[in-house]
């Protein structure tokens, strides 16, 4: 690719006599990046394209991205059959031939449509914009020293706010216990005279009942009243996100939310991995079995319930979503990835507490002498596992809570980002020509065709020139982004394998009003933050793996553990 992009270059710049044009030395030529002699060849094929523009007497609004004018130049010239014109367009072999052959019918028709995305209008305008394309292309997640990329993949269930009556105002994540809980503690012993004890009383059930009515389910938390686990916000009309929103964040018309049932996942891979055998199936009996169906279906129940309020009735506003991971890992002195290292196994996700609860239950069963140390990740690192997969069993515990135990060797996986995160654009019909040209992706059993073959081997389009000053690029759309989904008031289509002939069409049927969503391309910045606090996370990147900030969180409770020994024969208690 290299070596054909330099040909390509000089081929032009030889055709075009860019050197005397610009001044430029050839010394200079040799020495400017590909993305400045790119810029260089466009300005001058734009400064040819207008001849020949008045010569077909076409005319175009000063927002229309210039493939989409060579395209259509292509196809009046085609129609016309002047291989002159053809030739100074930079038209393909396949489509010069054609016209020379005198084939232009059926053609001239699809040029009327912008070129219907397929080859037959191809030109050196397309491999150009290709070539600066793939310079403009960052390179891929590279591993950190304490996390690497994972092959792991995890669908997230996706659903928009479409319920205006309810979520107009926001509503709360948490119950409303819990946000009166952590604005107002209860007091732990009152010691305050009985009418001033009965006041603090009478304003505690006056917040709660204030509070009840701003919460998605009163008094419950969502992950208590439907079991949904919500990982990620994306806020409506800007591009924030909002990772592991807590109890105390509100949910607002027209958000864009990613949840999932940690239950369902969970149950589902382990039927799948660990099916149960015949016997022990015989064995369950009709009760067992009747249980578990009745848990499926409470668990379907609540989902439905909990996706019918957001959505407002609208089944069409739900989808899946995938994300990437990553896993945190210590380092071998060869460099090679270890996991969990051994400071940090017999260890459990949360606080002392739980580590005592694991150590009661199961510590004498496995034969530990003393309890797990607590890692505390939520009040030391701000963040929460996502997954944590098994080494042995090669299992994964999809969102793990406080109290799991951590072995040598097991991989903690993070949210890194979203497989193509996305970024909603308003448009107005009124705005047209919006500025931005499509181009069909194609699969690995792609490519080649033209003709009528245009939309074999397409997996959806992607954004392939944005006009500047345009009202797509007032919105940051820009080279490399993809179609992921059309949106209008009633409605919405998921349009990722659909060809760009399809999805021209269906912008010219959009209402006045209407939202293209995006999907974020390999030109733009990645979130190499792990989900959580950006400074927190990689505190616990360069800290966490070493050992450190928990050592000093646990040094009290050991002291405690040594006191409390008392230096008799009997075993110490856990804390």
């Amino acid at each position: 690719a290299q070596i054909k992009s330099k040909r390509f270059f000089n081929d032009l710049k030889e055709e075009l006599r860019l050197l005397d044009r610009l001044g430029w030395t050839e010394k200079r030529w040799k020495e400017e990046s590909k993305l400045e002699k790119g810029r260089a060849i466009l300005a001058e094929l734009r400064r040819e394209l207008g001849g020949i523009l008045e010569t077909l007497g076409l005319h175009f609004h000063e927002h229309t991205p210039w493939l989409e004018r060579v395209e259509r130049a292509i196809a009046a010239a085609r129609e016309a059959g002047d291989v002159d014109l053809l030739r100074r367009l930079r038209a393909s072999d396949a489509a010069a031939a054609a016209a020379a052959d005198g084939s232009f019918g059926g053609c001239g028709g699809g040029g009327a449509d912008a070129g219907g995305g397929g080859d037959e209008f191809k030109s050196d305008w397309h491999t150009l914009f290709e070539i600066q394309r793939h310079f403009c292309a960052l390179p891929p997640f590279r591993a950190t020293k304490y996390l690497e990329p994972s092959n792991v993949r995890h669908a997230l269930r996706c659903a928009e706010v479409s319920n205006r009556e309810a979520f107009e105002g926001g509503l709360y994540i948490g119950g409303a216990a819990q946000l009166l809980d952590a604005r107002f503690p209860p007091p732990r012993a009152s010691r305050a005279p009985p009418p001033a004890a009965a006041a603090a009383a009478e304003l505690r059930r006056h917040l709660l009942d204030e509070l009840r009515h701003e919460c998605i389910a009163g008094d419950l938390s969502v992950s208590e009243a439907f079991d949904v686990r919500i990982h990620l916000v994306i806020r409506a009309g800007c591009a924030e996100f909002v990772w592991e929103p807590g109890p105390g964040e509100r949910i607002f018309h027209q958000d864009r939310i990613f949840y999932e049932q940690p239950h369902v996942w969970n149950e589902e891979r382990r039927q799948r991995c660990c099916p149960p055998p015949p016997l022990f199936t015989a064995n369950l009996g009709s009760a067992g079995a009747n249980a578990s169906a009745v848990a499926a279906e409470e668990a379907a129940r609540r989902l439905f319930e909990f996706e019918q309020f957001v959505t407002g009735g609208r089944a069409d506003q739900v989808c899946e979503e995938d994300f990437e991971f990553v896993e945190m890992t210590a380092r071998a002195e060869s460099g090679a990835a270890e996991g969990v290292p051994a400071f940090l196994e017999h260890s459990v996700t949360g606080d002392v507490d739980r580590a005592l609860a694991l150590f009661s239950r199961e510590g004498e069963e496995r034969g530990w002498t003393r309890r797990p140390k607590a890692l505390n990740l939520g009040p030391l690192f701000r963040t929460r596992l996502t997954g944590y997969r098994r080494q042995r069993t090669r299992e994964i515990v999809w969102v793990p809570g406080p109290g799991l135990y951590w072995e040598r060797g097991d991989r903690p996986l993070r949210l890194l980002r979203m497989a193509q995160e996305p970024v909603r654009a308003v448009f107005c019909r009124e705005e047209e020509p919006f500025g931005f040209h499509l181009l069909d992706l194609r699969t690995a059993g792609g490519g080649g065709g033209g003709g009528g073959s245009a939309g074999l081997g397409a997996g959806g389009t992607e954004v392939a020139e944005v006009v500047e000053g345009s009202p797509a690029d007032a919105r940051g759309v820009v080279v490399g982004r993809t179609i992921k989904r059309l949106s209008w008031d009633g409605g919405s289509e998921d349009v990722r394998q659909w060809t760009k002939a399809q999805v021209e069409e269906a912008l010219r049927r959009m209402p006045a009003r209407f939202t293209i969503e995006f999907g974020k391309g390999d030109t733009e910045e990645r979130r190499h933050a792990p989900l959580g606090d950006c400074e927190m996370a990689i505190l616990m990147d360069e800290r966490f793996m070493r050992g450190f900030l928990h050592e000093l969180w646990q040094a009290g409770d050991d002291g405690d553990d040594r006191r409390g020994s008392g230096g008799g024969g009997a075993a110490p208690p856990p804390r």
